[in-house]
């Protein structure tokens, strides 16, 4: 498997992070998938 130009490296989770953003992202849409939070009210209160 080639590195391309962009990714850092082989780690899925590192190849993720390049497509998806930072860890705040995952974190957002964690709670999105799996606590079903739609409002920004709702993120507030969580923390």
């Amino acid at each position: 498997m080639d590195i391309s130009k962009n990714q850092r490296s082989h780690c899925g989770i590192s190849c993720a992070l390049d497509v998806l953003g930072d860890k705040w992202t995952l974190i957002v849409v964690r709670d999105i998938v799996l606590l079903h939070k739609k409002t920004f009210k709702e993120f507030v209160a969580s923390s």
